[in-house]
């Protein structure tokens, strides 16, 4: 029986696909990136604008 290894990696938005490159370079056959978003109470606003802290999980 193969031994399995699991990660889960929390990166901002945008990185996941360097992850998921990384994880190949080292072994990995498969991944599953799933967009979130942080329960942060205090949103940053620049120029009057809210911007949401989006984030991707690598599985």
């Amino acid at each position: 029986m193969k031994e399995l290894k699991a990660l889960y990696i929390i990166v901002n938005a945008g990185f996941a696909s360097e992850v998921v490159a990384i994880a190949r370079k080292l072994g990995s056959t498969g991944a599953t990136i799933i967009n979130a978003r942080g329960s942060v109470e205090k949103h940053k606003t620049i120029l009057g604008i809210t911007i949401d802290t989006e984030k991707e999980i690598f599985l």
